[in-house]
Formats: C-alpha cells, sequence, structure tokens
C-alpha cells in the first residue's frame, strides 16, 4: 500500500497534471464574477467618469488643440458627442484669435465677409488649417463687386488701417502671383479688376509688427474662381463668414504643395521669376512643390488631375462649417463639422479620362463585387 501523501504535496501534483483544467475552472469563476462587479460598478458610477473630456476644462483642451491641425481636429471630434462640442468651439476661437491682430471684432469682420460676399484667402488660411510655427502677416481679402470694395476699404481705415496702395502705373507691379492680372494664361474670371493694400502697426508675438491686408476685386462675382487658379495647391483655400473650406486637404496635412493643379501652362518671364520667389516662400515653410501627387502619395493622378478641376461646390474637398452662440449671421441650423468622405478614405476619386497620361484603370468597387459574384465556384 503506497504511504499516503500530505495534502500540499497533493495538491501540487494535481495542478502539475491538471494545470489546464484549473485554469479554465479558474476563468469560468473569474468571467461572472467581473461582470458581475462591472455591472454594480455602472450603477453607482455616472457613465464615462474618467473620460477627459469630463475631466479638463476648456482652457486645457484649447492649449492642446491650438498645436493640432484642422484635420486632427476632426478625428478628436469624432470620439464622442462632448469632443464634438469641444471641436466645433474650438475652431470658432481659434478663426477669432488668429483674426484679432488685424480687427478688434472679428465677429464684426465676419459679418462684413457675409454682407458682401467676400471670402479670406492666401498664407492666413493656410495657417489656420495646419497650425504652423510660422504667423501670417498678410491677409487677403477677395470680393466680387465694386460697391464691396469701396466698403471693405471703408471698414478697414475704421479699424485703423492705413491706405498704401500704389498710385497708377505703379500699382500695376504690385499685381504679383497668386493675383497675376496680366497673365495670359488665366481665363478672364480669374483676373482681378482692383486692388488696394493696406497696413497697421499691432502688438504680435510680444512685440510691434506690421500687418497687411491686400484686398482684391475679382472680375468674377465669385471671387472663389480666382482663387482655384493660384499656381499651387496649398493656398486654393478660402474662409468665408462661417465656413473653411480646403480643395487638396490630403495633400496640404501632408505639406505637399502640387503645383498648377488646375493643369494651366507655367508663366514665362518676369511673371515666372515673381512665381517662383512666392513659392520660395512656402517651400521654407516646409511644403515640398510636386507637379503631379503620383509624386507624392501612392495613388493615380485622381484627385489632383487636370479633368478633375476644382470647382467651388467640390465633392472631394473638406468644408468646415464652424459658428458660435453669438454668430447672427451663420446658417440658422445648428452648425456642424461636415466634410465628404473621399478625401480621408482610401478610396480617392480617380480619373478615367481617357486621354490624360496619368490614367490608372480601376475597378469600382461595386462592379468588382458583382464580378466576383458571377465568377463560378
Amino acid at each position: 500500500m503506497a504511504p499516503e501523501l500530505p495534502l500540499p504535496i497533493m495538491f501540487s501534483e494535481f495542478t502539475q497534471n491538471h494545470s489546464s483544467a484549473l485554469s479554465l475552472l479558474v476563468l469560468c469563476l473569474f468571467i461572472p464574477i467581473v461582470s458581475i462587479l462591472t455591472t454594480l460598478r455602472g450603477r453607482s458610477r455616472p457613465k464615462h467618469p474618467f473620460r477627459p473630456t469630463y475631466v479638463l476644462p476648456i482652457e486645457c483642451w484649447d492649449l492642446v488643440l491650438e498645436k493640432c491641425t484642422l484635420r486632427d481636429i476632426i478625428s478628436f471630434a469624432n470620439t464622442s458627442q462632448a469632443s464634438r462640442r469641444y471641436a466645433l468651439s474650438h475652431i470658432s476661437r481659434r478663426v477669432h484669435s488668429y483674426l484679432s491682430p488685424w480687427f478688434t471684432e472679428p465677429l464684426a469682420f465676419r459679418r462684413q465677409l457675409k454682407e458682401h460676399n467676400a471670402i479670406v484667402s492666401g498664407s492666413f488660411v493656410l495657417a489656420l488649417a495646419v497650425a504652423p510655427t510660422w504667423s501670417p502677416r498678410d491677409l487677403d481679402i477677395y470680393v466680387g463687386s465694386a460697391g464691396g470694395l469701396d466698403a471693405l476699404s471703408q471698414y478697414l481705415e475704421n479699424e485703423g488701417f492705413e491706405d498704401i496702395t500704389p498710385p497708377p502705373p505703379l500699382v500695376d507691379t504690385a499685381l504679383t502671383p497668386p493675383y497675376p492680372d496680366v497673365a495670359p494664361y488665366l481665363p478672364p474670371n480669374a483676373q482681378m479688376s482692383n486692388y488696394r493694400r493696406f497696413v497697421k502697426l499691432v502688438a504680435m508675438n510680444d512685440r510691434d509688427t506690421e500687418v497687411f491686408v491686400d484686398l482684391i476685386q475679382t472680375r468674377s462675382v465669385l471671387p472663389g474662381n480666382l482663387v482655384l487658379n493660384f499656381p499651387a495647391s496649398c493656398v486654393i483655400n478660402w474662409l468665408t463668414a462661417n465656413e473653411i473650406v480646403l480643395t487638396y486637404p490630403r495633400l496640404t496635412f501632408n505639406n505637399v504643395a502640387l503645383l498648377r493643379p488646375h493643369g494651366r501652362k507655367p508663366p514665362t518671364g518676369v511673371l515666372k521669376i515673381k512665381e517662383d520667389i512666392w513659392l520660395d516662400k512656402y517651400v521654407n515653410r516646409g511644403f515640398r512643390l510636386v507637379e503631379a501627387s503620383t509624386d507624392a502619395l501612392p495613388q493615380s493622378c485622381g484627385e489632383s488631375c487636370p479633368h478633375l478641376e476644382r470647382n467651388s461646390r467640390d465633392t472631394w474637398s473638406l468644408r468646415l462649417h464652424y459658428g458660435d452662440e453669438q454668430w447672427r449671421g451663420a446658417r440658422q441650423e445648428d452648425p456642424t463639422l461636415t466634410w465628404p468622405a473621399p478625401w480621408y478614405r482610401p478610396q480617392v476619386p480617380v480619373c478615367h479620362h481617357p486621354g490624360c497620361p496619368n490614367r490608372t484603370p480601376v475597378l469600382p468597387r461595386l462592379k468588382y463585387m458583382i464580378f466576383l459574384r458571377s465568377l463560378p465556384v
């Protein structure tokens, strides 16, 4: 008869021989206990008690979001309803913060934009989108009527700006890119008919700095037509009274500037020199100039193909509505964060034009699935 083993030795031998069975037994007992404790905890405490948006004050979120691009803020807005409210209010405050060096009441300036159907474009909107380390010093305002030009000129003078527009014919020398009025390669509706320049001394970055406003009257009643013909995609953006529009968001957020995305020929002579000087400014700000999006992103000519030229109501641009409770001129419906799907999903618009040299045949997803379904198994 075998000697009887002590209980600890018997238990040790059992665990060695039946470790899998013991683990399964412990797991079966552990899961219901955790489930019960989790249920009781959820009943006794509010939902999501430790979510950061319920704890951190708005000032802390502003410190974080002011360093983020609009793409990052949109991603943050998708995490919860509270995050959405924080993101929307921050974008409105960001616009007012960027406008504050120029205007004493940014809200009043937005009303001027709405009243005269004007837009802001150039480096200012680019800085608003990418949150760079550099600060814009020039504000470009585009308006499509002579009455709007005069009214905005009077508004700027009331804000303390000084009109430094050179007298004719010297004013023609100020029409450098991106306002090439004398460039014959641009369509008539993408040119300007009048121009005024203003300057004001303001406190910026703890020192006195001159800030400039270029007020441009376009030949088209739609001032965006001129912006859509700028020589680089990184500045084909604009700000309205309650909307931010980025026509090439994927390229812009990747610090890529597509040259002449509208497919027009580059200028020659003096205008070419002026355009190169203007483009160097964005190279120094970290943007890479490319001739085609295939040089920058793993896709066909797609969203930058000349046959898919941008317009004011583009389906693959980023259109970001913003507003606040004090804004009386905004849309009547609740302001929302809206952006079309194609620009941030892998499926980007692809050119199927037969004459396009960058054409890449791509079978649409729906037809591809139908094709697979028709194959014999």
